[in-house]
């Protein structure tokens, strides 16, 4: 009877140990920002007196500005990958999906560059 308690015990012991390893291996994964249902990269620091968002008679019509020190790759990569695994399919300079357009655009600006991202009806 003592016998089979203490291989209980190992047993859990065992488990417990295991699961802290794996939990301390495992890196936190960082949680990807929204704005509205668009995902937002981040290195991008959201410029909220900038932002809007309204229905018009077409559909919603979202603008999002940000700055960022990343470079123009990194961001435009990070929406390729990103918006396409939500469906969007990428044309020219902008994504689709059903009756909606996002584009993204850089601007160099007095205090920095500012990308601004825009959803709206096509």
């Amino acid at each position: 009877m003592k016998q089979r308690y203490i291989g209980k015990n190992i047993v859990a012991f065992m488990l417990a140990l295991s699961t802290l390893i794996m939990v301390a291996v495992v890196p936190a994964q960082a949680e990807t920002r929204w704005v509205s249902d668009v995902p937002i990269m981040e290195e991008l620091d959201i410029v909220v007196d900038l932002g809007f968002s309204f229905d018009s008679p077409n559909g919603r019509i979202i603008g999002i500005f940000a700055t960022s020190t990343a470079d123009a790759a990194k961001v435009k990569g990070f929406y390729d990958e990103a918006l396409e695994a939500l469906g969007w399919a990428r044309q020219n300079e902008s994504w689709y999906r059903g009756s909606e357009m996002i584009s993204l655009t850089r601007a160099d600006t007095s205090f920095g560059i500012v990308w601004r991202l825009m959803v709206q009806p096509r």
